[in-house]
């Protein structure tokens, strides 16, 4: 089992593009956590197909070079230092 930050909605599209050969169909959802979380059930080796793709999407998305607040942060700084 595993939770998933896709809303519920989502899930059986992701599913349906995920390549689990022989055990498309075998994951479900179970429990919706909240608005954009989902509790996915199944084989343990789906899971570990899903968990996979799962942590590429999150690394992809997380990939910056620097923080947001890195300029705003630096002049802060600069403030204090004086």
């Amino acid at each position: 089992m595993i939770a998933a930050n896709f809303p519920e909605h989502e899930v059986p599209a992701y599913l349906v593009e995920l390549d689990l050969g022989s055990l498309k169909g075998a994951i479900r959802v179970v429990c919706v956590n909240s608005f954009t979380n989902a509790t996915l059930p199944g084989p343990s080796e789906a899971i570990d197909i899903l968990k996979v793709d799962l942590d590429q999407r999150a690394n992809m998305k997380t990939q910056i070079d620097e923080s947001s607040n890195l300029y705003r942060s630096k002049a802060s700084t600069e403030q204090w230092m004086m």
